[in-house]
């Protein structure tokens, strides 16, 4: 992860700050944007980009101790892992 590269996508700005806030245990300000992306992933779908941001809240919510949140995007991401394999 770079932090000082300077992103032209606003969703790839989003993900790198929520990647940072994790680093840093604001796991409730990362949440705030990695929902952000997810809720806008109509506008902009990238696979990729979207398990990553599956990824990161199902870890950040680990890291608060909801695991039914969690359990909830590592479902979300292994599904969508199983749709790049087909």
């Amino acid at each position: 992860l770079d932090s000082e590269y300077e992103f032209e996508n606003d969703f790839y700005k989003m993900h790198l700050t929520a990647k940072v806030l994790i680093k840093k245990y604001k796991f409730y300000e990362a949440i705030e944007l990695l929902t952000q992306i997810e809720d806008a992933k109509n506008k902009f779908y990238n696979a990729p980009m979207l398990f990553g941001v599956y990824t990161d809240l199902e870890l950040a919510y680990k890291q608060l101790g909801d695991f039914e949140k969690a359990y909830r995007y590592s479902t979300k991401r292994i599904s969508l892992l199983n749709a790049f394999t087909t």
